[in-house]
């Protein structure tokens, strides 16, 4: 399968190397990391990283094998969208994270599994573009988390698990009861 998308991504141009857009600290991160863990979630605040996202679920950390996957799809240049071809699309909102860490450095990798695409926070770092490996995500998000996955081909999550996650993770509020006067 990944080299189906390869191949697409090839006829629509030139990719430029991913050194000429990722940062220098994203690079070495993803060279080398420690482990990388996985989560849903749900965006509070765009641009600023994993720390604009309320935690819907927390899965495990990656295989090598897998993480060995996913860094190969951030660094191949054929993964990122070059501005070919031209057509609109609505914004991507994330709703899937990846913390890839190396000691105390921590990657931030917020992807969209409905709508392909990617932002990558690492220290002062930042990037954000659309991707040709959605399918190939929304696979791995499947495996991480396969007892709220689909098993249709065409849903991600099981219906209901997305609302289900969402009331769990906020706080319950106190009904506050009117003080009872005793005249």
């Amino acid at each position: 399968m990944a080299n189906e998308w390869i191949e697409m991504a090839r006829r629509f141009g030139a990719y430029p190397p991913v050194e000429d857009f990722l940062g220098k600290e994203t690079l070495e991160v993803l060279a080398a990391p420690d482990r990388i863990e996985s989560y849903i979630i749900e965006i509070r605040q765009r641009g600023v990283g994993f720390v604009g996202c309320s935690i819907l679920a927390k899965g495990p950390l990656l295989t090598d094998k897998q993480g060995t996957r996913l860094r190969g799809y951030i660094l191949s240049p054929e993964a990122h969208y070059n501005g070919c071809p031209i057509f609109k699309r609505l914004p991507f909102v994330p709703n899937f994270s990846f913390r890839v860490w190396q000691r105390k450095r921590v990657l931030d990798v917020l992807v969209d599994l409905h709508n392909p695409g990617w932002e990558l926070h690492c220290g002062a770092e930042h990037y954000g573009n659309w991707n040709w490996v959605g399918g190939e995500i929304v696979c791995l998000a499947k495996e991480l988390f396969p007892r709220f996955a689909s098993s249709s081909s065409r849903a991600i999550w099981q219906r209901g698990t997305i609302k289900a996650l969402q009331e769990r993770s906020r706080p319950t509020r106190k009904r506050r009861v009117p003080p009872v006067n005793k005249s």
